[in-house]
């Protein structure tokens, strides 16, 4: 089956990257549309999908079509010209915000739709991804679906009115971990470590600790209270975190993606 990218940025080359490189998906049976044709062409050549100028010939041709442009762009891109070539068609959309009843009340009950949030840790084939409870893929085609999205990441699913909590954590959370291997690798840099190195054991902890939560079924309490002896190194650490309100500024910052705040 053919699949077509309507947008190509970081998140849409991550997805088609990933399902290229697992085999979810054929190099010739993948294609990408985006409005800067020279960027598009220089990521096809790297990730190995079909560049296409034109979205409307690229969907007709399409059995699959993911919507991996930004929210705002999606009330331009499904005009009456779109939303014909979509009839018939698997839509999956990545876009943050819209969910199946958005889509309904626009292309009808002519398109099958399924939403779903990924994050970027797709390309490197370890990453998360939200899918929307509701959706109008049949049951075998919603199996096929998890497992090509399976095969290259975790998934979770969730009702509509959770997906923004979710992809507050999941989506925007690279940014905030990316913030905080920065912040230690310069600790690290300020007793001696070289950058390399101490990026090296920041980002290999983190990952690690994912591992023994994910793989190993460790809670994080749990997996906290192991690391820490009485009286030792570590609990002073994490006294020195608590003085300096560290769960409440992450917590601030979930408010801040949710609410709309700061």
């Amino acid at each position: 089956m053919k699949t077509g990218f309507i947008g190509m940025g970081n998140m849409g080359s991550a997805l088609a990257e990933a399902a290229i490189k697992t085999g979810a998906v054929l190099k010739g049976d993948t294609y990408g549309y985006a409005p800067h044709q020279d960027k598009l062409k220089e990521r096809a050549k790297r990730i190995g999908f079909i560049p296409c100028s034109d979205p409307i010939e690229m969907v007709k041709e399409c059995d699959n079509v993911m919507i991996s442009c930004k929210p705002a762009q999606i009330p331009g891109v499904l005009n009456d010209e779109m939303k014909k070539a979509l009839k018939g068609k698997h839509l999956i959309s990545i876009a943050a915000g819209w969910f199946f009843d958005d889509y309904r009340k626009i292309l009808g009950d002519d398109t099958r739709i399924q939403c779903i949030n990924p994050n970027m840790a797709v390309k490197a084939r370890c990453g998360i991804i939200l899918i929307e409870e509701k959706g109008s893929f049949t049951e075998h085609e919603y199996e096929v679906l998890l497992r090509v999205l399976n095969s290259f990441s975790r998934t979770v699913v969730l009702p509509a009115e959770l997906m923004d909590a979710g992809c507050a954590i999941a989506g925007c959370g690279p940014a905030y971990a990316a913030m905080f291997i920065e912040a230690l690798a310069d600790a690290g840099l300020k007793y001696g470590l070289k950058r390399d190195d101490a990026y090296t054991l920041a980002a290999a902890m983190l990952k690690g600790t994912g591992a023994l939560c994910l793989d190993e079924g460790m809670l994080p309490a749990v997996l906290k209270d192991a690391v820490c002896s009485p009286g030792g190194t570590t609990i002073r650490g994490l006294s020195a975190l608590e003085k300096t309100g560290f769960r409440g500024s992450v917590i601030s910052a979930i408010d801040a993606v949710v609410k709309g705040e700061g």
